[in-house]
């Protein structure tokens, strides 16, 4: 099988449709917030923190889909190819972990204003 003739597949729906409805949401005045709502580790370097097993099976599956949100929270921010700027208001959540059991109370959030 030749590989060098073949394309490889970059996954870009998420960056394409936060681009289409950040464009979308500029033109109106009706709708004020774009919520996004992501995979915990987007960010390439904040993925050498994750499980060895975690490392070693999901994120190598999950790479290019990463990718692309980091690509879409890039382009919200303002920063990269595509950039949607700073006409829209957004907040990205990204939940590290939801699991059905009791209460802990414990959090942690990340504030950042464009």
């Amino acid at each position: 099988m030749n590989t060098q003739n073949s394309v490889r597949f970059l996954p870009s729906g998420y960056s394409d449709a936060t681009r289409a409805v950040a464009e979308a949401m500029s033109r109106t005045t009706t709708c004020k917030r774009l919520v996004l709502m992501h995979a915990w580790n987007t960010k390439p370097e904040s993925r050498a923190e994750c499980s060895f097993l975690v490392r070693h099976t999901m994120i190598p599956l999950l790479r290019p889909l990463l990718d692309d949100m980091d690509r879409a929270e890039s382009r919200l921010r303002g920063v990269g190819e595509g950039e949607v700027g700073s006409d829209v208001e957004w907040t990205i959540v990204c939940p590290p972990g939801l699991k059905n059991g009791s209460v802990t109370g414990l959090t942690k959030s990340d504030f950042h204003h464009p």
